[in-house]
Formats: C-alpha cells, structure tokens, sequence
C-alpha cells in the first residue's frame, strides 16, 4: 500500500512468506513505474509496517492516516480464510480438500481446522513473523523487466 498509495510507483503489489525449513518471503511489484526508486519505496513501507503501523487511508490534507495491525488483522483474517476456501464451491472442490486433507495429514478434517487456526493468530505473531521475514534476514533483488526499465533499476536500498 506504501508503494503503490504513497509512492504511486506500481500498478499493484504483493507480499507472501512460505514458512518451511528453509523459509522465503517475498514482495512481487507488478508494472513498476518508477524503477530507480522501487527499492527505496519498499523499505519505506518496511520501516512503516514495522513501526507497528499500517497505512489507513488519506486526510484532506494529503497526509497518511494509519492504523495497527491489531485493528485491521481480523479483517485480514477474512479475507484470507474466503481466498482459502473459495475455490471449495463444488462438490469435486470439497472433494479434494478433504483428499488432500486425508493424503498429506492423514486426517480427512485438517484443512478445516484451518479456520481455528487462524482465528488462533494474533497482531503479535503478525509482527513477528513480518521482523524475522522481511526486517532480520537479508534479501536479494531480482528483476524481470523490459530493456529500458531494466537499465533504470538501482537495487543498493542506501
């Protein structure tokens, strides 16, 4: 939000961590605009998020309004439980959850104590998870980008 709202930099933005024993985290920028600043933009909204704020919305001013990741994270909760369980609609998508489920855990039911689980999730293990993923472990920069924007891209964050 910090890079695409502040900045106005990309067309859109996401972020992920797969947690498994050699962890990986990333943020895919979509459509940059303003490849020469992408890395500045994105430690930007790293330091904001980590400061314990998450941006809100605008004032008639132009300045940022924000909020906590304790206010917003149920809302977040939702959203990810529906893109979870959204492509359940059928009944050969029911199916296959509960054959995965029953393959991979050896437990027809895991994946729908899925929901308990994230209901179990708190602002504070958000926060965490966000240090030791993007805030502690080093990162690389990679690029897929069109020869004269890839000639733009400045990747030294200093």
């Amino acid at each position: 939000s910090v890079v695409r709202e502040k900045h106005g930099s990309v067309y859109s933005v996401y972020a992920f961590a797969n947690l498994m024993e050699a962890g990986l985290a990333g943020t895919y920028f979509y459509r940059v605009s303003d490849p020469a600043r992408i890395v500045s933009y994105e430690k930007d909204a790293r330091e904001i998020f980590a400061s314990g704020k998450m941006i809100d919305g605008k004032n008639p001013d132009g300045s940022f309004r924000y909020s906590s990741v304790a206010d917003r994270i149920e809302g977040y909760k939702n959203k990810y439980l529906n893109s979870f369980y959204g492509s359940s609609v059928t009944n050969s998508a029911v199916a296959g959850r509960i054959l995965t489920s029953l393959f991979v855990f050896g437990d027809p039911y895991s994946y729908d104590r899925k929901i308990e689980q994230v209901a179990d999730v708190t602002a504070g293990e958000v926060e965490e998870a966000f240090k030791k993923y993007w805030v502690d472990t080093p990162g690389r920069w990679f690029a897929a980008a069109g020869k004269e924007s890839g000639k733009k891209l400045v990747f030294d964050d200093k």
